[in-house]
């Protein structure tokens, strides 16, 4: 007698199986162990159950390890599946960094990147993105089958896990660098590839990147090249630890909104709060870093590129902003995609307002009093197009509740007995800056992303990080630069 459904759950044993995404367990279909934790829901497909069931078939689907797919059977497939999974495969080549593997499906981008040097030969289902950061750390782990000078081992053993840092200090970042310096002691072969990695690496702001994860790494890149600080300064050291962090955090981020289509890689054998500190209104201050500015604009250049040729909006009844809601399905997509350009626009012309800015900073010159307005405006601007952004993702393109800032992202290990390394987001932290002022100095204050870096036995969910972040380590590189006083200054609101 067949099983039937019961209290919305799928009779199917293997379907069981995935939903619950539990652990490794026997697989009925595939005939072999299979671990269905990593099925798990993460990154912004817990948004909601449609998301969820999402990731877990694209996790299945692309699961099984290229060599065992069955190629011949799946190139002789009618035409009009193989065109579904082309048209699938190409919504997001203008987001996500090429693979190191080739495509099964004909017709599709198949050279890999300049910078890996371990491509893949046999075609997979779903090739993989494969950024510069992937191949940071990839090649920063033990390989047993790779040449001898590309083995990271040291007398203690291999290693077996990357850093974040690996990847900001292939990217340029001398402050990584430095900090890697007991690595390289414990790996003393990890000094020459770091370096071999540099030379290979992407040069900041050099080129127009064709994907949109290309184009974030070299934001990126141009900050962590930019050795500008608060003219006048005294604080090196710490300026320099806070770029180096925000950008990690950043790095973070985008590993979080790409965790399902993102190859992870793996070797082989007390949030600050915020107390007020502005007593009249403020004359605020801009990161002194016009290139990294300027590389924020062409993001949203790209973005917009993308947009205007995306197949997701080529057709369909998708809705449109109320205010451009045409009458035809035809129109409202016409229209749902001259508000997304519209708004990216607007965001690429304000990060260049603040590139100008910027460079009177350096100059020394005085901002004017627009100037400080856009300073002290940017939160609400920056907010109100997050919110836009995000509500695309409403199936009703309602606006959206964002979801809190801490976020998780699982970036290598997880194979072969190795415990998953995890990048993360945390609660943002209150910076208190002394900055020339007209002749003077005063102190401005602003907020910026923490980083967290850490191992655990299985991928977790942001809920999950959500609920470890307060007993959370900050990595030790950064916590020296952390206060726990209390500011003196009389807390009052101004506004």
């Amino acid at each position: 007698m067949a099983q039937v459904e019961t209290a919305g759950q799928p009779d199917d044993p293997e379907a069981q199986r995935i939903l619950r995404a539990d652990g490794v367990r026997h697989s009925s279909a595939l005939g072999r162990d299979f671990n269905y934790g990593e099925l798990k829901p993460r990154g912004h497909y817990t948004a909601s159950e449609d998301e969820k069931h999402y990731f877990q078939a694209f996790r299945y689907l692309t699961s099984p390890p290229s060599e065992q797919l069955p190629a011949a059977e799946l190139a002789s497939l009618p035409t009009a599946v193989q065109d579904r999974a082309r048209a699938w495969i190409r919504t997001y080549l203008a987001f996500i960094a090429p693979s190191r593997a080739p495509s099964l499906w004909s017709g599709l981008p198949s050279a890999p990147p300049a910078y890996a040097r371990h491509v893949l030969k046999t075609p997979a289902l779903f090739p993989l993105a494969f950024g510069f950061d992937n191949e940071a750390l990839l090649s920063t782990v033990f390989h047993p089958d790779w040449a001898a000078d590309e083995q990271i081992a040291g007398p203690g053993g291999p290693r077996l896990l990357p850093s974040g840092l690996d990847v900001a200090a292939a990217l340029g970042n001398p402050l990584a660098r430095t900090l890697l310096a007991p690595e390289i002691e414990k790996y003393p072969p990890l000094a020459q590839v770091l370096k071999n990695l540099q030379a290979r690496a992407p040069v900041a702001g050099s080129g127009a990147p064709e994907n949109l994860y290309d184009r974030w790494i070299d934001v990126l890149a141009t900050s962590w090249a930019d050795s500008a600080a608060i003219p006048g300064a005294s604080t090196k050291d710490l300026w320099e630890t806070k770029r180096l962090q925000t950008g990690l955090a950043s790095w973070a981020t985008l590993r979080h909104a790409t965790v399902l289509v993102n190859e992870r890689t793996a070797a082989e054998c007390g949030e600050g709060g915020f107390e007020w500190i502005l007593l009249t209104p403020p004359r605020g201050y801009v990161e002194p870093s016009p290139d990294a500015f300027e590389a924020i604009a062409g993001l949203f250049d790209a973005a917009a590129a993308a947009v205007r040729t995306s197949p997701a909006l080529e057709g369909g009844n998708a809705p449109s902003f109320a205010e451009e809601r045409p009458q035809t399905p035809e129109g409202e997509v016409l229209a749902l995609r001259a508000g997304v350009l519209r708004r990216l626009g607007e965001a690429a012309a304000k990060a260049r307002l603040f590139a100008g800015i910027a460079r009177k900073e350096l100059r020394g010159q005085p901002l004017s009093n627009r100037d400080y307005d856009e300073i002290l405006y940017v939160n609400r601007t920056a907010e109100y197009h997050f919110m836009i952004f995000k509500s695309l993702a409403n199936p009703d393109f309602a606006l959206s509740h964002p979801d809190p800032m801490p976020k998780i992202a699982d970036v290598a290990g997880g194979a072969n007995g190795i415990p998953c390394l995890h990048a993360a987001v945390g609660a943002p932290l209150e910076w208190d800056q002394i900055v020339p002022f007209f002749g003077r100095q005063e102190i401005v204050k602003g907020s910026v992303y923490s980083y967290y870096e850490f191992t655990s036995a299985a991928p977790l969910s942001d809920a999950e990080w959500r609920t470890r972040l307060s007993g959370a380590a900050r990595p030790a590189w950064v916590a020296p630069f952390v206060s726990k006083a209390i500011l003196s200054c009389p807390p009052k609101d101004p506004y």
